[in-house]
């Protein structure tokens, strides 16, 4: 049964839109660091994103 599931998952197409930026500027080689500071989201957001959409 485990623990319940917390929190509320966006569906991958909202997500994709919501930060189209930030994959943009990962597609485009741009380090975690700077894509943060030029996407105005934290560092530990572009981690996720990164992770999630395998880029």
């Amino acid at each position: 049964m485990g623990e319940p599931q917390r929190g509320y998952n966006h569906p991958t197409e909202q997500k994709k839109e919501e930060y189209k930026e930030v994959i943009s500027f990962l597609k485009r080689g741009y380090s975690v660091r700077n894509t943060a500071k030029l996407s105005y989201v934290s560092v530990s957001t572009v981690q996720r994103v990164k992770r999630e959409f395998c880029i």
